[in-house]
């Protein structure tokens, strides 16, 4: 069974900037999320001034109360109804979640969300599974 949760991106102050760190492209309409190609180890200070802090990914609840996953947590992606595959997130499903409203659905034990309303993910390998919604739904 898969709920609705909600995307927060978390800005960091980071000692180092390292390859794989991700960043908000403000200059963009909507926003977009890019990730660092290369540490910068010298002076970060300049990267930082013109994009930012980098930012963590957290899935919470849509009241915000709760939060589902970490930003380490957060690595499945649902191919669909026509797939039973799965894939590492991507920047593309980041920003495609960016793109919906920061929304996306989570997968989640059903039998416990049936019987005490409890928002309890299921996990494969230590990471949340989530679907991207789609624009029909």
């Amino acid at each position: 069974m898969y709920v609705e949760a909600e995307l927060v991106l978390s800005a960091y102050k980071p000692r180092k900037l390292k390859q794989g760190m991700l960043f908000i492209d403000r200059k963009k309409d909507p926003p977009e999320i890019h990730e660092l190609d290369r540490d910068i180890s010298l002076d970060m200070y300049p990267y930082m001034t013109e994009n930012g802090h980098p930012v963590e990914l957290g899935l919470f609840d849509l009241t915000l109360t709760y939060q589902l996953a970490k930003h380490e947590e957060i690595a499945w992606v649902d191919e669909g109804e026509d797939s039973e595959d799965m894939h590492e997130i991507t920047i593309e499903d980041i920003n495609s979640i960016l793109r919906s409203n920061n929304r996306c659905k989570i997968q989640i034990k059903d039998k416990l969300y049936q019987k005490e309303r409890m928002i309890i993910p299921v996990y494969d390998e230590e990471k949340v599974i989530i679907k991207l919604i789609e624009e029909e739904e």
